[in-house]
This record gives C-alpha cells, structure tokens and sequence, in this order.
C-alpha cells in the first residue's frame, strides 16, 4: 500500500456520514497492514544484517556486492 492509498483509506474511514462501527474496522484493517508492513521490515532488516555479519569481510571497498546494503543499515 502506498502512502497516498492510505491517506485515501484514512479518509475514507473518517468521512462524516460513515457509520462508527465501518469506520473502526478500516482502521483497525490499516493497523493490521502497517503492522504487517513493521514485521516484513524487521525480518529484511534482520536478513540483511545476517548477511553482513556473515560476509562482512567481504564488504571492504566501496565497489564491492555488499556496499549499498552496508549502507542501508549505516555501516
């Protein structure tokens, strides 16, 4: 989902003639995808350290296979 499609699910979740009980559930459904979105992240995140910490030796030049992961996670 993008930014601009929750914005718009946002908005649609508050407009002034939505019942309460509609409302709640497309916010909670956001919650549940940005939570989600939070797990995929970590384990990417985890994945890509695992590699690092694996391969780091690697990762020593700035042309190297590793270098833009190492710079993701700002190493």
């Amino acid at each position: 989902m993008t930014f601009e499609q929750f914005l718009f699910n946002v908005d649609e979740a508050t407009k002034p003639n939505i019942p309460l009980e509609v409302a709640l559930r497309k916010l909670s459904n956001l919650y549940l995808t940005f939570q989600n979105t939070e797990i995929a992240l970590n384990q990417l995140l985890a994945a890509v350290n695992k590699t690092i910490d694996e391969n780091g030796h690697l990762a020593d030049g700035e042309k190297c296979t590793l270098w833009r992961l190492k710079q993701a996670i700002g190493m």
